[in-house]
């Protein structure tokens, strides 16, 4: 009976160890295959990541096409590239990356550089309020255009040659003596790049016919201040005290004409 009984123990006994054996290699194959499956996302995340950065541009196609100026009727050639991709990538291929970089950023620099040279073409040149000179070539120079855009940068324009004691004085005077508003605008003939042909123009057209002033010129209004000579229309009124009633009467309200050291009122 107790053979009996050891035997049963021992069938009992191998079960149970079978069983456990069987659950263990269950739960180690199990975990094997969640290693197995979250190595492989990982893989394919980086597969694709990688697919995507190394795409790789090979033949490339140059198209030429040529640009024109309006003014100056120069051509200027500009190319496009186009990529083609190749079917087959490479993974991790950085030497192809850091090539395909440096070429489009050489692509990029050469349309900067024609971007500018086209740019620096159709630039035109804009007064300014103070210096009112221009850069036009003298074989085009207008005078009677380019008086009309100076005396458009203030209701006060006075024309100098800073080389001249008359020039000098006026401007010292109407800066140093006389408040004016708006800003008068001087212009300053030997600095202009047509200085000259500006000078006769207004010489010959602007002023009185009597006139023997040369320079400096003043308008007020575009109206002419000097027409007959500096000393009767500019130095004597200043000496008896009449310039800037003068003044006012040309200005029509346009201009504030004031004589420093003055109650504003006089």
């Amino acid at each position: 009976m107790m053979v009996s009984n050891n035997k049963n123990n021992k069938m009992l006994h191998t079960q149970r160890s079978r069983h456990n054996r069987l659950i263990t290699a269950a739960l180690v194959m199990l975990g094997i295959f969640a290693f197995l499956f979250v190595t492989w996302n990982d893989y394919s995340e980086d597969s694709t990541f990688g697919f995507l950065q190394n795409e790789k541009p090979t033949n490339t196609e140059m198209e030429t096409s040529n640009y024109h100026t309006g003014t100056s009727e120069s051509t200027t050639t500009v190319t496009k590239v186009g990529l083609i991709t190749e079917d087959k990538y490479s993974m991790g291929d950085k030497a192809s990356q850091d090539e395909s970089k440096l070429n489009s950023k050489k692509v990029e620099e050469q349309i900067s550089t024609i971007r500018g040279e086209i740019s620096h073409e159709r630039k035109t040149t804009i007064l300014s309020p103070h210096t009112a000179q221009t850069s036009l070539p003298s074989k085009i120079f207008n005078p009677e255009v380019n008086f009309k855009e100076i005396l458009n940068t203030s209701p006060v324009v006075l024309f100098i040659r800073s080389t001249e004691q008359d020039s000098q004085y006026l401007k010292n005077l109407l800066l140093k003596e006389y408040e004016i508003s708006p800003e008068i605008s001087i212009v300053d003939l030997d600095q202009h790049s047509n200085g000259d042909k500006l000078q006769d123009y207004i010489q010959t057209t602007k002023l009185a016919a009597t006139s023997t002033q040369k320079l400096p010129y003043l308008f007020i209004n575009s109206v002419s201040v000097i027409n007959t000579n500096i000393k009767k229309d500019i130095k004597d009124l200043h000496s008896d005290g009449s310039l800037l009633q003068n003044f006012r009467h040309l200005a029509s309200g346009n201009v504030l004409f004031e004589k420093m050291g003055l109650p504003s009122n006089s």
